[in-house]
């Protein structure tokens, strides 16, 4: 078995050659595309006024998690969190997806890994977030132009989920192939356990 030293290196050492291709296939499995982000760069000045009213609700429901809340509340991070939290949304709404933007995203995957936040919860947050969004998008510009607008941010989002996941799972998997465990087992324990479940649960 490896050392956690050992480990901890091979994380540090990951480079952008080793995330970049996971990167892009993600974004090209989400459909996003460079039209969508050009359309969010346009609609970037009208809804940079609205960004602190976005950022404070998805704050205010991401405390309805408690493992968030606790993570947040331990750490005395509140104030350093929303402001996290908002340049994030920032970046989100700019519509400037460079490498250093997909960079963070994957990022923000090892952070939720790390921090054993769930990724069903990620999800929810995910939902929740698109809602205020898309409100937002229809209280600033007229129906036809939010419906464009709107599609552009969905399918922007859809990338940043699928990169994000991309890398809790890669993570997740080098962890256990680092800890000296056999995936091929593992994942047929899985399949035997799962086939079983399955038929309990539909019979």
């Amino acid at each position: 078995m490896k050392s956690i030293e050992t480990t901890s290196t091979r994380i540090a050492a990951v480079t952008k050659e080793e995330w970049k291709p996971f990167v892009e296939r993600a974004i090209r499995v989400s459909g996003f595309t460079d039209e969508d982000g050009q359309i969010i760069k346009e609609a970037a000045p009208h809804l940079r006024p609205k960004l602190d009213e976005i950022s404070n609700l998805l704050y205010e429901s991401m405390l309805n998690y408690e493992p968030v809340a606790t993570l947040i509340e331990a750490k005395d991070e509140g104030v350093a969190f929303r402001t996290k939290l908002k340049a994030w949304l920032g970046a989100l709404l700019s519509g400037k997806y460079g490498d250093k933007f997909w960079s963070w995203q994957w990022v923000f995957g090892l952070i939720l890994l790390k921090n054993k936040v769930d990724t069903a919860y990620f999800s929810i947050a995910h939902s929740r977030l698109s809602v205020i969004i898309i409100k937002t998008i229809f209280e600033v510009f007229s129906e036809d132009s939010g419906r464009r607008v709107a599609t552009a941010y969905l399918n922007a989002m859809s990338g940043v989920s699928s990169v994000i996941c991309k890398s809790y799972q890669r993570e997740y998997q080098a962890a256990i192939a680092d800890a000296g465990l056999n995936a091929a087992i593992i994942n047929r324990v899985i399949k035997l356990s799962v086939d079983n479940k399955i038929k309990n649960i539909i019979k």
